[in-house]
């Protein structure tokens, strides 16, 4: 049940980080909020030596500097696909 919740707020973390990079009328707390929460369950997770859990702490990374400065479209792009396709293989597990 953890694991499909955790699936949720990874897209809705990816829907966060599309709007604020294409609208920006996203709060940067919510940017803040959710670069923290990505490193956070990185950073929890890697001690099982998953390297999903290493690109989540990436992710959280690159989140918190687009908070700040912008960022490469491709990056964006990158960081959004993942955080979908992980969160919708986390719905189906």
């Amino acid at each position: 049940m953890i694991i499909k919740i955790l699936g949720l707020v990874d897209i809705l973390a990816a829907v966060i980080v599309f709007l604020f990079s294409k609208f920006s009328f996203i709060p940067d707390l919510f940017m803040y909020v959710t670069g923290a929460y990505l490193i956070v369950k990185g950073l929890i997770f890697v001690l099982g030596s998953d390297v999903a859990s290493v690109l989540d702490v990436i992710s959280g990374l690159v989140v918190l500097v687009m908070a700040f400065y912008p960022v490469h479209v491709l990056i964006m792009v990158i960081v959004v696909f993942f955080l979908i396709q992980k969160g919708i293989f986390s719905l189906i597990s």
